[in-house]
């Protein structure tokens, strides 16, 4: 496999399939091979700080990583 494309994809897959087998599977063994699988998955991560690196300028970038690192509402503690 070559591309961000098909890594994205393959990324998506095991992440899948590492959340499906423990959920199929009723053991600790499942447990531990869904584990792995979504390890390999979780270099997903990763992959859009490569997209941007490549078609952004350096102003750009710093835009975009403060975005994609910001927290989300529900994790903002108000009090």
């Amino acid at each position: 496999m070559s591309g961000d494309r098909h890594a994205s994809v393959f990324a998506s897959g095991c992440l899948a399939v590492g959340a499906l087998v423990p959920a199929v599977g009723d053991s600790y063994p499942a447990l531990r091979v869904g584990s792995t699988v979504m390890g390999f998955g979780s270099a997903a991560q990763l992959l859009p700080l490569g997209f941007l690196r490549r078609n952004l300028g350096e102003e750009e970038i710093v835009t975009a990583v403060r975005v994609l690192s910001s927290p989300r509402e529900s994790e903002l503690s108000w009090a």
